[in-house]
């Protein structure tokens, strides 16, 4: 397998999803500046999870997870999400997406989701 072709393998997995023309961008400007591609920051992604301890995240957190997303299970995302202290906590599921939210034809949906949690207001009331 080539760089390019590895690189684009790792956004492009399913056609529907895609938008070609930015993956093509992407991969060449990797490629252009890169002359090998690792994969172990991306076994240790997958093999690895956690990588940190969510009882220590002390900061208002938003958990989002693409409808395809193959890194981690929406299992172990829940059971993550429970772990976190903080009750200004929030979980997503942005449909039609897989993990490269934003090279992805529903793009918008992550910005949305994003502005949403950064714009909210803060609560009155806290008990």
């Amino acid at each position: 397998m080539t760089k390019r072709s590895f690189i684009r393998s790792s956004i492009a997995i399913i056609p529907a999803r895609r938008e070609e023309k930015v993956i093509d961008a992407f991969a060449d400007a990797v490629t252009a500046l890169d002359s090998s591609v690792p994969t172990g920051a991306y076994v240790d992604m997958c093999s690895k999870l956690p990588v940190v301890d969510p009882e220590k995240i002390a900061a208002p957190t938003l958990v989002m997870r693409g409808q395809w997303d193959g890194i981690a299970s929406f299992e172990d995302l829940l059971a993550f999400y429970a772990r976190l202290p903080n009750p200004d906590k929030h979980f997503a599921v942005m449909p039609g997406i897989s993990h490269a939210s934003f090279q992805q034809k529903n793009y918008a949906l992550v910005y949305h989701i994003l502005w949403s949690f950064f714009t909210q207001p803060a609560p009155i009331y806290r008990g």
